[in-house]
């Protein structure tokens, strides 16, 4: 594991949250995640997005669905029972957006990334997202938590 890449990964979703959400971050030290996959399994929102620079990858965001919801209300100013699916899953993938470009520009503010389009996926848990090397990121909000994962191949 990449120190610098795991505190890039933790500034850019902690700017994130913090700026567009007003939701503050604390991180899970030492866990692999499966707790949280094993309660949140049937209920997350997966998003993925492929990555290509001095090294390329990809970067997954699981993030139970009633979290999503949540964010998409505050983000859209609606009721969370005015907030479709879709919606949802439209501010997490933005979110998965913002947070591969900032991890970059934390990274190596010279590097040239290209992150692609980032989509919704069918993937259950952080095995499917497996690569040579994963930084594993569990972050909580008040409002609940969720998962990032960044692989470099």
């Amino acid at each position: 594991m990449n120190r610098n890449l795991m505190t890039a990964m933790r500034t850019s979703i902690s700017e994130v949250m913090e700026t567009m959400f007003f939701e503050p971050i604390e991180f899970s030290e030492g866990t692999d995640g499966s707790v949280f996959f094993d309660e949140n399994r049937k209920n997350l929102i997966v998003v993925n997005v492929k990555y290509q620079g001095p090294f390329s990858g990809d970067l997954c965001c699981f993030m139970p669905k009633d979290l999503a919801l949540s964010l998409a209300s505050n983000f859209l100013g609606e009721e969370v029972s005015d907030v479709s699916d879709d919606q949802a899953g439209e501010v997490v993938k933005e979110i998965v957006n913002m947070t591969a470009g900032g991890i970059f520009s934390h990274y190596d503010k010279n590097a040239v990334f290209q992150i692609g389009i980032p989509e919704i996926i069918k993937k259950t848990d952080m095995d499917d997202c497996g690569a040579e090397d994963a930084h594993f990121l569990l972050a909580e909000t008040v409002i609940g938590r969720f998962a990032l994962n960044l692989t470099v191949l």
